[in-house]
């Protein structure tokens, strides 16, 4: 076989490249077999269509592989060729080039490091503050969701036959329970004496709970706020509670006010967690 036929490969195998060659040297054979096969047929009279159409078919994809397709290596018959280094390329200048990149890389990895070590302290201190904000703000919404979840103690007064009852109404989602009240406040304090405890008040619940306050005679409640607190002055009753099942303890402080037709609003404040400092 004549030496740089350009339809045969010099050699099948040894690049990367030579078993693909191996396989399109195959096929080459079998689409020219065919193709002899039936130019012999057409010769005695006895064309096969089919067959005609699949070699030249066959033979047209083979020749786009040899002269198309490209790799590395050149073209895929072209199987013992070395490998060329592309023309024009100064390989010295660009390994040097390329040591200098890694060069300023690393001293600017290094900047880098320097300065993390450096504002070490910095960076700890700062993430300690953001730790603390996070836990300030979980408890503050923590306390926001059991407060607006908590009992809810509402109070109306009335007297009766110089009896004094002031009605306890849960207003809450869950039963108040350890109830206590008083004591009266504004530049002194006066102590109000119950008849006896409270009992648990379920929510939407409404219990009586009768009072004795004589702090001058037979003076009532309403009439003491009424003729002993100063004008400019606000009167107040701590009340305070805890939930259903007795785990947190709330308090609310009521306003008192009087009319002149005997009403007696107890104006409710908000509901607040009890801290182990607040006073009763």
């Amino acid at each position: 076989m004549a030496k740089g036929a350009w339809w045969l490969p010099d050699k099948l195998g040894g690049t990367a490249v030579g078993e693909v060659g191996k396989w399109v040297w195959a096929l080459w054979g079998s689409a020219l077999t065919t193709i002899l096969q039936n130019a012999q047929g057409w010769i005695a009279g006895h064309p096969n269509w089919t067959a005609t159409i699949l070699g030249l078919a066959t033979a047209i994809v083979l020749f786009s592989i040899a002269f198309l397709k490209r790799s590395e290596h050149g073209s895929v018959l072209s199987v013992g060729q070395p490998d060329i280094p592309p023309a024009g390329v100064n390989w010295e200048h660009a390994a040097v080039a390329q040591d200098a990149v890694v060069g300023r890389l690393e001293k600017q990895i290094k900047n880098l490091q320097a300065q993390i070590e450096t504002n070490a302290p910095l960076l700890a201190e700062l993430e300690r503050y953001k730790i603390a904000g996070r836990e300030a703000q979980q408890s503050t919404q923590r306390d926001a969701d059991l407060e607006t979840n908590a009992p809810a103690l509402e109070i109306t007064y009335r007297a009766e036959d110089r009896a004094e009852i002031l009605f306890l109404k849960n207003d809450g989602p869950q039963t108040a329970r350890n109830i206590s009240i008083g004591p009266l406040r504004w530049s002194e304090m006066r102590h109000i004496q119950l008849s006896h405890p409270p009992s648990p008040i379920e929510s939407k619940h409404t219990e009586p709970c009768p009072i004795t306050f004589h702090a001058d005679g037979n003076t009532s409640l309403f009439d003491f706020v009424r003729s002993n607190t100063p004008s400019d002055a606000e009167a107040t009753v701590r009340v305070g509670y805890s939930d259903s099942r007795s785990l947190y303890n709330f308090r609310r402080d009521f306003t008192l006010k009087t009319f002149n037709d005997g009403h007696f609003l107890w104006q409710p404040g908000p509901v607040k967690l009890r801290d182990a400092g607040d006073a009763d």
